[in-house]
């Protein structure tokens, strides 16, 4: 847990998600990944947030994975791909929420 989440908890009134792999070389990194699978570490955010926090407020995605607005390539996904995406992007979360449970 970084101590910058460590100084915000139970100051925030909404949770954005948005997961990413790391830059191996160090500094800003544009490879987003579907939330769980990269080095964000949103389970464990999660976790703690929910059921130390006792959190109960909004949770938003961060799904555009398939088409990565801000990248140069410009490239733009099929309507379908960007809608599956999406639903597997809620899906993900929606596991990681029912795996941290409530304690």
């Amino acid at each position: 847990m970084t101590e910058l989440l460590d100084n915000i908890r139970k100051q925030f009134s909404y949770i954005h998600v948005k997961d990413v792999m790391k830059n191996p070389e160090g500094g800003h990194s544009d490879n987003f990944t579907f939330c769980g699978e990269g080095d964000a570490k949103v389970k464990e955010i999660l976790g703690k947030v929910i059921n130390q926090d006792k959190y109960d407020g909004v949770i938003s995605i961060e799904p555009h994975v398939a088409n990565i607005f801000h990248k140069s390539d410009g490239a733009a996904a099929s309507p379908e791909k960007l809608f599956s995406s999406y639903i597997k992007y809620g899906e993900l979360l929606k596991g990681i929420v029912k795996e941290i449970g409530r304690s």
